[in-house]
Parts: structure tokens; sequence; C-alpha cells
């Protein structure tokens, strides 16, 4: 069965947006157990698209059009990115990175934010 690598790069782009506010979090365990709590699956017939479920703190839904966001497709890692950064081939920080990581943050908010929790963009919160 072939790898669904779009909609498993957009589950790991979604579930690390959440690492920042996991950070800065004074309920800390409550959003530790709402991440573990969620359950991905992509959409049938769309391609870019995948829902996510949860069931703590409450039982909640989102569905998420990831068509927005840049995935690579030639295989980009941390170490390849700092050998570049080290000849001085790309920028420090890269714009695709940065439009993607603001675009998962922004969807994981929406998601906590429908779970209850009362994330603000810098990653405090309450529930």
């Amino acid at each position: 069965m072939p790898k669904k690598i779009f909609f498993e790069s957009a589950v790991h782009h979604f579930v690390t947006a959440g690492q920042p506010f996991l950070r800065q979090c004074p309920e800390l365990k409550s959003l530790r157990r709402f991440i573990g709590s969620f359950v991905f699956s992509p959409l049938p017939g769309h391609r870019t698209s995948f829902s996510v479920r949860w069931t703590f703190p409450n039982d909640g839904m989102l569905e998420v059009d990831f068509s927005e966001a840049s995935l690579y497709v030639r295989g980009d890692n941390e170490k390849f990115i700092e050998k570049m950064k080290e000849r001085d081939c790309i920028k420090p920080e890269d714009p695709i990175r940065q439009r993607n990581r603001d675009f998962f943050e922004g969807k994981f908010l929406e998601a906590a934010r429908k779970a209850g929790f009362q994330i603000k963009e810098g990653g405090s919160s309450s529930t």
C-alpha cells in the first residue's frame, strides 16, 4: 500500500505546531493529554485535507484543508538544511518553513480553542 506522504507530512506539521505551546502552557499535562488523544484521518477524495478528532478534555473534531501549505517533496531534512546554511546556499530562515509553521500553528490553535483551551498566540493558556 503506498504511503500517503502529503497526509503524513501535514499530520507531522500539525502535531509539531503544538510544541511551542507545550513549553509555555501552564496546563502542560492537560495540553499533552489533548494532543495524545488526537486521531487523524484523511478525508476521502481530498488529497490535501484531513480530519483530526480528540476525546480530551471533550469530544471534538476539526477538518483541516492544508492546500495552502507548501510541503517539500524532495526529502529536505534538518541535516541537509544545516549543511546548506554552512555553505551559504540558503537563507538562515526558510520563508516556506515559516509560512507552514504559521499555517499549522493557526490550525492547532483552532483545534485547541474548540477543545476549550484559551491559548493565546504567545502560548499562554487556561482551560
